[in-house]
């Protein structure tokens, strides 16, 4: 199904992912330098110049993550951004374990003094 223009639900859209369902493998790796070279921006879309939104690039994020970049019937491309809230946590995970082993370096350095 393709809907043009906006769409407003009143209650919860969710999608299958119960374990039953689901035959896990690698953990997602996360590339900071290549997230980061993703335009993360505000625009305004060409039929709708008076909206602001924002977004990111569906192509350049197509180049770290094609799974969550879609080809229309028209060929425009879009962004999954369910899928993308997934790499975001992975983000803050890969993040979180940095700021636990920069903790520990600083305890360690302040006990050495």
């Amino acid at each position: 199904m393709t809907i043009e223009g906006n769409l407003a639900v009143f209650g919860t859209i969710s999608q299958s992912s119960d374990n039953r369902l689901k035959k896990f493998e690698n953990s997602l790796d996360v590339d900071f330098e290549a997230l980061k070279s993703v335009r993360k921006s505000y625009f305004r879309f060409n039929k709708t110049p008076e909206v602001k939104d924002f977004g990111v690039s569906a192509q350049e994020l197509a180049t770290i993550y094609p799974e969550i970049v879609k080809k229309d019937m028209r060929g425009y491309l879009g962004v999954d951004y369910s899928k993308l809230s997934v790499v975001a946590l992975a983000a803050i995970d890969k993040l979180h374990e940095r700021i636990k082993v920069l903790e520990d370096t600083i305890l360690k350095l302040a006990e050495n003094k």
